[in-house]
């Protein structure tokens, strides 16, 4: 089983914490790091947006957390040095192209554009290693994903909460199981405030599994309340299923319905971006 350590914007747009998180991710055990591509300048100023979130706040949050090209090519320098595998999602298909000119080999797509189906097929056409998040994602939504994903062996697709931080109850880690029936490769993207939920999916045999990852006190990043540190890593490896408690609550269901919380993501971040 192989980890990605997910960076996110837990680097405060700082180059020398990014590198240290790198460091630091080779050092816990991790097979991946990820960033995100992610630009404020594509932010939409639509009504339709701004009534959940304000577009000037919005760009503002995003502008002083964004890498630029040029921390990309020291992401990538910075991963083979410390042999880890780097990564990235898009979350728009122009920026597909680049990136693998750039020596990208692998790729992220998100939970909300799960169903982007533009970008799912320039994601096939540029990329062999694809890893496509699931959550918030309605199920004949999925399906033609797959039916896409299809035309490459190398696919996973992982289990996915798209609620922040979600509560044990609507874990549902069972549905790892359906996806097993579609997917040559499957895994597991934790947004829980711990790393137990990442040992119980390591007991229903994902491939990897993925979570947000800080070397910063939890308080100072965006998204720390949901990350693990080096030593929790550290932790999803070394623990079994014995070693967890409230196992049966965080299995759940294996066909559940959408939360309302993902549908309100859906809603915000589908074409918040172009």
């Amino acid at each position: 089983m192989k980890i990605i350590a997910e960076f996110c914007q837990n680097h405060n747009g700082d180059i020398d914490i990014l590198k240290d998180m790198v460091v630091a991710t080779s050092e816990a055990g991790a097979t991946y790091a990820k960033i995100q591509t992610i630009f404020a300048d594509d932010l939409v100023n639509e009504e339709r947006f701004n009534r959940i979130r304000p577009y000037q706040k919005e760009y503002e949050r995003f502008k002083s957390l964004e890498l630029d090209w040029d921390a990309h090519k020291l992401f990538l320098k910075e991963c083979k040095k410390f042999n880890l595998i780097p990564m990235t999602t898009s979350f728009l298909p122009k920026y597909l192209p680049k990136l693998k000119k750039l020596g990208f080999n692998h790729i992220k797509v998100a939970s909300v554009n799960c169903a982007i189906y533009p970008l799912i097929n320039e994601v096939v056409n540029n990329f062999d290693n694809i890893f496509v998040s699931t959550g918030a994602t309605y199920y004949d939504e999925l399906l033609k994903t797959v039916d896409i994903l299809k035309q490459k062996q190398n696919y996973a697709l992982l289990h996915c909460i798209t609620k922040y931080p979600t509560p044990r109850e609507d874990l549902n880690l069972r549905r790892i199981l359906y996806l097993k029936e579609l997917a040559p490769y499957v895994g597991y993207s934790d947004h829980t405030t711990n790393v137990d939920a990442c040992v119980v999916a390591k007991s229903l045999g994902v491939d990897v599994i993925e979570k947000h990852f800080t070397i910063l006190d939890k308080s100072k990043t965006w998204d720390g309340k949901i990350s693990m540190n080096p030593e929790e890593l550290k932790t999803i490896l070394e623990l079994d299923i014995d070693d967890i408690r409230e196992v049966e609550e965080m299995l759940g269901e294996y066909r559940p319905c959408m939360t309302s919380e993902e549908a309100k993501n859906i809603e915000y971040y589908r074409g918040r971006f172009k």
